[in-house]
């Protein structure tokens, strides 16, 4: 087979696959991040000291899916809102 042709097919593949996933990605973060804030509303809001002071120890403390929400998601946010700080920052003073 024609490596060009193969690379025409790889081309037209990810142009297919590609919005998809990021749809899907984008998607499945909107759903963590709505179970998230739920978590965070109904778990953490009553030991606000433990959370915020012990990150490490509150998570120790929940169980399953809790835990998944507060090990992952949290630094997950905590990235992106470094990252729109920067752009802050920038936008600022650079």
């Amino acid at each position: 087979m024609d490596s060009k042709l193969v690379v025409e097919k790889i081309d037209m593949l990810a142009s297919d696959v590609f919005p998809l996933f990021i749809t899907l990605l984008v998607g499945a973060y909107c759903i963590l991040a709505i179970l998230y804030y739920r978590f965070l509303i109904t778990e953490a809001f009553k030991v606000i000291n433990i959370a915020v002071w012990h990150p490490i120890y509150f998570g120790k403390q929940q169980s399953g899916f809790n835990k998944f929400l507060w090990f992952v998601m949290t630094p997950i946010h905590y990235v992106i809102f470094a990252f729109f700080l920067v752009l802050l920052f920038r936008y600022l003073f650079g």
